[in-house]
């Protein structure tokens, strides 16, 4: 990103399991006079310690066959924390050169000692001159406290100083505002265009059109995740679980061209993802990871899960969306924002559904609200089990990383087919199957927030809004 936070991009490891690389990159730093970077390998429970690292972006395309393409290790004789069960022994890397770094150093730290959870130590670090051929020397360690944050007191040309799009006395006031009146058009917002959403990674389904794009919000945790109830079942993968789903809800819709452009506005400072729709309103792509925007931003993608360094095919005409101004986001139905089951998808149940499926003798799984079901500190429908837990609805993405277009959400889900087909005569109208499909694509989720009492409150059929945005 930019100085000012403005344009995120991730360089590389979207798309790795962390298991087959270091669970996490902390304290990077250009390397002067280079396109590199210099990193501590880090873990994912504990402090920004563990083995060295350089990041060369350029090598990025080369990591779906290797998780380790744009990673080269500075220090090998220290094994990741976590991913390799290494020990939390270097940290706050300093580049002076792409041969020659300053970094600080405790070779005396054992495997899960280091406030890592399993043993206090407070860590003896030490501050090392250190190049990438393996030789190393202790500058300096204080009998009395660890070094930490090596910043050499040299002179360095002044970073470039991003200019300010928007000057912070003409950014809206952004007060907490109740339930239900959450507009996010007060908000300050940023401009997206899209040359082709056709240009991926991976291959379409047959005969896809996507002719929309829907922004989805993703809502800050305000509870610290070892106290959370869990608001639906876990999304995940069949090789890895998420111990929490966070809260998404819909922010609204913009259409996509013909040629697969798009141009619209999208509120800014808030953590956001897209899906692309096709003409029934289905998602056929979805975002895995989140991004956001500064006010006034105005970014441009190539496409939709393009290869990365890849640019946009030379043409003598503009993408037909960048000829035309930006589109507004259409909200979506009530229910949508945030997402969930109560709301989206109980009342159609209580219409269609229950009758039968409440019914002893019908032999099937009941689809009323009660009795609750307990599950992980919190409660859900019977219908909302029935349907998930026995895989009617949508949370597991398959693959352990990426999403497959065409094997997601309500394109993937048993329920939406069956449901089409006309299960033992039902008919929904064109928003009660919209209202179904939606609330597969935002991983099935049961509550929208986060908090235990405001859980409750939603259990009971209580309006509630998330704490945090």
């Amino acid at each position: 990103m930019t100085l000012n936070g403005s344009d995120p991009r991730q360089m590389h490891a979207n798309y790795t399991i962390r298991f087959d690389r270091t669970n996490t990159e902390m304290d990077l730093r250009p390397i002067p006079n280079s396109s590199k970077y210099v990193a501590t390998g880090a873990l994912h429970h504990g402090q920004n310690y563990g083995s060295l690292v350089i990041i060369d972006p350029a090598r990025a395309p080369e990591e779906d066959a290797d998780p380790m393409a744009c990673l080269k290790r500075l220090t090998p004789e220290v094994g990741f924390p976590e991913s390799q069960v290494g020990a939390q022994v270097w940290g706050f890397p300093y580049p002076i050169s792409e041969d020659l770094f300053l970094a600080v150093a405790d070779h005396s730290i054992g495997v899960n000692e280091g406030m890592e959870g399993k043993k206090y130590l407070r860590g003896d670090y030490g501050i090392y001159l250190l190049d990438r051929f393996g030789n190393r020397e202790l500058i300096y360690r204080d009998p009395e406290i660890g070094c930490a944050t090596v910043l050499p007191l040299i002179a360095r040309p002044k970073p470039t100083v991003a200019p300010e799009l928007v000057k912070p006395g003409e950014i809206p006031s952004q007060e907490y505002i109740s339930f239900p009146d959450r507009d996010w058009t007060k908000r300050p917002q940023a401009e997206v265009t899209i040359a082709n959403v056709y240009q991926s990674l991976k291959p379409w389904p047959e005969n896809t059109k996507i002719k929309s794009l829907r922004i989805v919000q993703i809502y800050a945790m305000s509870v610290p995740s070892g106290w959370l109830k869990y608001t639906g079942r876990q999304e995940g993968t069949t090789l890895h679980t998420a111990t929490i789903s966070p809260v998404r809800g819909v922010i609204g819709t913009v259409p996509v061209e013909e040629d697969g452009s798009a141009h619209f506005m999208v509120p800014a400072q808030m953590e956001v993802f897209f899906q692309a729709l096709d003409e029934n309103g289905n998602a056929v792509q979805s975002m895995r990871s989140g991004t956001y925007f500064q006010p006034g931003d105005n970014v441009s993608c190539v496409g939709c899960h393009e290869p990365k360094g890849q640019i946009t095919r030379s043409s003598s005409v503009l993408p037909t969306a960048f000829t035309r101004p930006a589109s507004i986001p259409q909200p979506d139905v009530e229910g949508s924002r945030p997402a969930n089951f109560v709301e989206l998808v109980q009342p159609i149940l209580d219409k269609h559904c229950v009758e039968c499926h409440a019914k002893p003798e019908s032999n099937t799984f009941s689809l009323a609200r009660e009795p609750y079901v307990p599950y992980h500190k919190t409660k859900f429908y019977q219908s909302y089990y029935n349907l998930v837990f026995k895989d009617w609805a949508f949370y597991d993405y398959v693959h352990p990383t990426r999403t497959i277009p065409g094997q997601f959400g309500s394109l993937k889900s048993p329920l939406l087919p069956l449901l089409d087909n006309g299960h033992y005569g039902v008919k929904l109208t064109p928003e009660e199957r919209h209202r179904i499909a939606l609330w597969l694509d935002m991983l099935s989720p049961f509550y929208s927030v986060y908090e235990p009492e405001l859980q409750d409150k939603q259990l009971e059929g209580e309006p509630v809004y998330p704490t945090l945005e």
